[in-house]
C-alpha cells in the first residue's frame, strides 16, 4: 500500500511539473463582418449604410445584439475560456472595439490595440490580448497603399519573449479575384518587407501574421508574395528559415473554409506562423492545432446555406446572426 501511494504521488509530481512547464495560450482571429456603431461620421461616407436611418435601420438594439453574439462566440473559444490573443476586421472605429471588449467581455482582462485606417469604407483592424499575460511593447501601423485596410503591427512580450502579431484585411476581390490580385500582391510585399527586417535583427523571432486575405493559401500574394508555404512539423529542416508557414494550409487542402461564396467554402481566414514558432524553443506552435471555429452558435443549421457562417445580414434581409466569416484559431505553448 505504502509503495502504490510513492507511485501515485511520483506520477502527480511529474504530472505537475510538466504543466508548469509547458503554459498554453490561444490566438484566434475574426472578420466580424460590419461592426459598425450607430453614430453618423461626417468624414466617412462609408458608415451612411449603418446608420438608423438607413435601409439596413442599424439600430442601438442591433448593435448590442451584435455585441452580444460575437462575445458569446468569443467565449466558446479555447474550450470556453476565451482566446488569450484576438485579431479582427471589420470594425469601424475604437469605440466599436472597445464596447466590445471593456462591455461584453470585460471579465476577460482584454486591452485594445487600434488605429483608424484609409480605408474607402471607414472600417478598420484590431487587436485584442490579455494583460494580464501580455505586456504590449511596441504598436503601429503600416499603411499599404491609399483606399486601403492598414496592417497593425504590435509586439507581445510573454515570460521575456516577444510575439511579433500583424493582423490584416487584405485589399476585396469585388472588381474580380484577377483584377484585384495586384492590390494584395502589392500588400503581400510590403508585409514581407517588414518581416524581413525583423528575422535580419534575429532569425528566430516569434512571428504570427493573421487575417482575412482575401486570397486562398495557394494563390501567389501568399505563397510567392508572401512565401507562406504549406509544411509538415515534423518533417521540418534547418534550412528555410525566411520562409513563412500556413497553419492553414491542411483545413485548405482537405476542402474546409472560413467564407461561403456560391456554394463553395473559401479560406480567407489564415494564421501564419515563422520559424522561431516551430524550434521547439520557447514559444512553439502545437502541431496541427489550427481549427476552424464553428458551433452550433454561429453556424447557419438550415436551409440553401445550411452549415455555412450565419451572418448579420443576407441578402439585404436581417437575420440577426454573427458574422458572414467563421474565425479560426490555434495553440501555442511556452517551454520553460
Amino acid at each position: 500500500m505504502k509503495t502504490k501511494l510513492i507511485v501515485i504521488i511520483s506520477i502527480l509530481s511529474i504530472t505537475l511539473i510538466a504543466c508548469q512547464a509547458q503554459e498554453k495560450f490561444y490566438v484566434a482571429f475574426w472578420n466580424l463582418e460590419n461592426l459598425f456603431d450607430t453614430v453618423d461620421d461626417p468624414k466617412n461616407d462609408g458608415d451612411d449604410e449603418f446608420l438608423p436611418e438607413s435601409k439596413s435601420e442599424w439600430t442601438l438594439e442591433k448593435f448590442d445584439k451584435k455585441l452580444s453574439n460575437l462575445s458569446k462566440v468569443i467565449r466558446s473559444m479555447n474550450n470556453g475560456f476565451g482566446p488569450d490573443i484576438l485579431g479582427v476586421c471589420e470594425v469601424e472605429n475604437g469605440y466599436s472595439i472597445n464596447q466590445l471588449a471593456k462591455k461584453f467581455l470585460l471579465d476577460l482582462n482584454y486591452d485594445v490595440v487600434h488605429y483608424e485606417s484609409s480605408d474607402s469604407r471607414g472600417i478598420d483592424v484590431g487587436l485584442l490580448y490579455r494583460k494580464d499575460k501580455f505586456i504590449c511593447t511596441h504598436s503601429e501601423k503600416i499603411r499599404p497603399m491609399s483606399g486601403t485596410r492598414d496592417i497593425l503591427y504590435a509586439v507581445l512580450r510573454i515570460n521575456k519573449e516577444d510575439i511579433h502579431v500583424f493582423v490584416n484585411h487584405w485589399p476585396s476581390r469585388r472588381t474580380g479575384e484577377k483584377e484585384s490580385e495586384p492590390r494584395r500582391i502589392k500588400v503581400a510585399s510590403i508585409l514581407r518587407a517588414k518581416v524581413d527586417s525583423i528575422l535580419a535583427a534575429k532569425k528566430n523571432a516569434n512571428i504570427v501574421i493573421m487575417g482575412d486575405f482575401n486570397d486562398m493559401p495557394d494563390n501567389r500574394s501568399i505563397l510567392m508574395t508572401l512565401l507562406a508555404v504549406p509544411f509538415e512539423c515534423d518533417q521540418l529542416t534547418e534550412e528555410y528559415t525566411l520562409n513563412l508557414y500556413n497553419t492553414a494550409y491542411k483545413k485548405y487542402k482537405s476542402g474546409y473554409g472560413t467564407f461561403f461564396f456560391q456554394g463553395n467554402f473559401n479560406m480567407l481566414d489564415q494564421i501564419i506562423i515563422s520559424k522561431g514558432l516551430l524550434d521547439k524553443k520557447g514559444l512553439d506552435y502545437n502541431c496541427d492545432s489550427f481549427e476552424i471555429i464553428s458551433n452550433e452558435l454561429n453556424t447557419t443549421r438550415s436551409g440553401q446555406f445550411k452549415g455555412a457562417p450565419f451572418p448579420t445580414y443576407g441578402r439585404g434581409r436581417y437575420l440577426g446572426g454573427y458574422s458572414d466569416h467563421f474565425p479560426v484559431g490555434v495553440i501555442f505553448h511556452y517551454l520553460n
